[in-house]
């Protein structure tokens, strides 16, 4: 039956209005595999968010940019037509510019995300340490190349659309060809356990941390997922993470205090004070500012009021800033030891001292 509106021919078949192959209730009659009807959007997921859909012409049929928009804006040909008309329909929307074709039959919205879309290139899943960037959980590095799940058996296929160095391939028995899940990304637990035997000790900690605190998983359901080689060391560094650190720069600080020897706590209730990041061998406060949460006159004062009474209980308070913690965490270290090296009480300020120029109290 031809389209009204277009002209073009719709499919051939009986069960649906259109005359579309599919029965009343959503099962392809027989082996024949067709995608022409939308059954519904499926329930909303927290990695694909339904593209709105765009100002069209009338006269272009709006049933491949509907189901591109209901797969996050970015699917593969076999996935979007089942028909001869499908494929008429999604040529004449990429010759209006509605939709754009990335090569190696892969097909996207405008506002489609860029990770989405190179995973629909190498037909594979979201992975390792890009899993974390793009749910939004911290990492001390962004990577500069995707990581992407392919099946275990699955050999590289070169193609200019999809080159194998510029993605990192994470090759998984979990992921079986031809089966990917939709959306195209691995299960939180799989991701992390890949992100800990890839990834450099400290960033890979930095985004457990992250993992963990957020309750995006367990460590037992990390645990699960790592066995095989290489799994010894990730079980090492799953253990040194710690759930109760709020952020990159509280892992990156813990991990050099502990790695020197030091007794270190995360979060520490302190009475009439409140929460403080860290305390260190239960003599010294370290607080860690980010510009973000510490930057306005509020915040500002609020602090001081935290220091003065840390200071009336007998704690030392040292304060650092994102950069020195994660450019400089040698230095860090250093003002820490110290600090814990000084003695309890101080000594009397001596006259020679109190009489050099410079020396004087700024009010």
């Amino acid at each position: 039956m031809a389209d009204p509106r277009t002209g073009l021919g719709g499919c051939r078949g009986t069960g649906a209005p259109g005359g579309c192959p599919w029965p009343p209730d959503g099962r392809p009659a027989g082996r024949l595999i067709h995608r022409c009807v939308l059954v519904g959007p499926g329930p909303q997921s927290p990695w694909i968010t339904p593209v709105p859909g765009r100002g069209r012409p009338d006269d272009v049929p709006v049933d491949v940019e509907r189901r591109l928009a209901e797969l996050g804006g970015a699917a593969r040909w076999r996935d979007l037509v089942g028909c001869a008309a499908d494929d008429r329909r999604l040529r004449a929307l990429v010759e209006r510019g509605l939709v754009r074709s990335h090569g190696g039959g892969c097909y996207a919205l405008p506002e489609a995300p860029d990770w989405l879309v190179r995973a629909r290139q190498f037909n594979a899943a979201l992975t390792c340490i890009s899993w974390a960037a793009e749910s939004g959980h911290f990492v001390l590095e962004r990577p500069t190349r995707l990581h992407l799940a392919v099946p275990a058996g699955r050999s590289p296929s070169r193609s200019p659309h999809r080159p194998v160095r510029s993605a990192v391939l994470h090759r998984t028995s979990a992921l079986r060809s031809g089966a990917l899940p939709d959306p195209p990304v691995v299960t939180a637990p799989a991701a992390a356990a890949a992100i800990l035997r890839c990834q450099p000790a400290l960033l890979a900690m930095v985004a457990i941390d992250s993992f963990l605190n957020r309750s995006t998983c367990t460590a037992a359901e990390i645990a699960a997922q790592l066995r095989g080689p290489g799994s010894k060391h990730a079980k090492t560094l799953l253990g040194r993470c710690d759930a109760r650190s709020d952020s990159g720069m509280e892992t990156i600080a813990r991990v050099v205090l502990r790695d020197a020897g030091l007794a270190v706590r995360c979060n520490v209730p302190v009475s009439g004070v409140g929460w403080v990041d860290l305390l260190v061998e239960d003599r010294v406060v370290v607080e860690l500012d980010g510009f973000e949460h510490h930057g306005s006159r509020r915040v500002f004062a609020q602090d001081r009021r935290r220091d003065r009474a840390l200071a009336a209980l007998g704690f030392r308070v040292l304060r650092f800033t994102y950069d020195e913690v994660v450019h400089s965490p040698k230095v860090l270290l250093e003002e820490v030891l110290a600090a814990l090296e000084a003695p309890w009480v101080p000594e009397p300020l001596r006259a020679s001292d109190a009489a050099r120029p410079g020396r004087r109290f700024r009010g």
